[in-house]
């Protein structure tokens, strides 16, 4: 790890080998940080889900982490459940199972969480989520800055599009190739740092 000192009276910055190995409570240790690592987005927007698909998002661990938990806030509610995984990144699409964390309850509206202990160590990932009915979920909006870059453009200067791949399928290991890709720039699913 490399941090940055500035030395009084210096007139150029110096840099020096030194730090943790790892920040347990990040930047923000007085607060509970749930996070999509890589991903940055200022608000957030209620996403009706397709009953039955898996949705497929990428992100980036900037160092190793262990995550405490894994979540979803469901905007409006619908009798059914929200299974939670982990998968590896494979040349851009997801490859093995990392964690089967289980299924979160989706009937009404309400933050859901599994308790995990999950470390990912630096590198891309995917987190998926699959429903067995069709709540809102509470997600990313457009106008994100995610981890990957996008196939094209969406609206926006800021906006890569298509992160979100699908597939219209049950679960397996490795995961079930995409489908299909979306273009709205949000992500559902959330990892708890501290």
């Amino acid at each position: 790890n490399l941090y940055l000192r500035v030395n009084a009276g210096a007139t150029a910055l110096e840099f020096a080998a030194g730090g943790a190995a790892d920040f347990p409570q990040k930047q923000k240790p007085a607060l509970t940080r749930w996070v999509c690592p890589g991903w940055y987005a200022a608000s957030t927007v209620n996403t009706l889900v397709t009953l039955g698909r898996i949705y497929y998002t990428p992100i980036f661990v900037e160092e190793t982490t262990t995550y405490i938990r894994i979540g979803i806030n469901i905007g409006t509610g619908v009798a059914g459940t929200a299974d939670l995984r982990i998968f590896n990144w494979s040349n851009g699409v997801p490859g093995s199972l990392v964690l089967s964390a289980g299924a979160v309850d989706t009937t009404a509206a309400a933050w859901q969480e599994i308790v995990i202990a999950q470390q990912l160590t630096r590198g891309y990932y995917y987190l998926a989520v699959r429903c067995s009915a069709a709540p809102s979920l509470t997600g990313f909006p457009t106008g994100v800055v995610a981890p990957v870059a996008g196939f094209t453009t969406a609206t926006g200067a800021v906006a890569p599009g298509f992160l979100i791949l699908y597939a219209d399928a049950a679960y397996a290991d490795p995961a079930p190739a995409p489908t299909g890709a979306l273009n709205p720039n949000y992500n559902f699913v959330r990892l708890r740092e501290n």
